[in-house]
């Protein structure tokens, strides 16, 4: 099944969206496991 150029445009931004998020929230959680894994030290 072919896929509407318009509605592939529409898919691919949300995946670029996605992406950035995804991006955003593993930088988060790395930044949060480094510090609890400094607190578990002391």
């Amino acid at each position: 099944t072919m896929v509407p150029a318009s509605m592939w445009g529409r898919v691919m931004e949300v995946m670029g969206k996605m992406a950035e998020w995804w991006r955003g929230a593993g930088n988060v959680g790395m930044r949060v496991y480094r510090g609890w894994q400094e607190i578990r030290l002391l």
